[in-house]
């Protein structure tokens, strides 16, 4: 319930909290993804079957990261923090594809 309340009463500063705790939990299961892809791969999965999970979960942090406008009443307060946020992600994406 106090999440919630938390999140229904969101200003920019809650907005910043939540933008930095998902950036840094996609920034980790990239890396996670990574390990997992690499185990994967020495037991016979496709580089192709691994870039294709990376590639969805990267994508779906950028997706997730663009909701947190949803706590602000102005876009403008923080899009250029979630812009660049989702920037963070896609190039750990490509960064960690390449790994692989």
């Amino acid at each position: 319930m106090s999440l919630a309340t938390t999140l229904i009463n969101a200003d920019e500063s809650t907005a910043r909290d939540v933008l930095a705790m998902v950036k840094q939990a996609g920034l980790s299961r990239l890396e996670e993804e990574v390990r997992q892809s690499k185990l994967a791969l020495a037991a016979g999965s496709t580089k192709a079957s691994d870039t294709e999970i990376i590639t969805a979960w990267g994508d779906w942090y950028v997706a997730a990261l663009a909701t947190v406008v949803d706590m602000v009443d102005a876009e403008g307060q923080i899009a250029a923090e979630i812009s660049s946020a989702q920037e963070a992600i896609a190039e750990k994406t490509t960064a960690c594809i390449d790994e692989i």
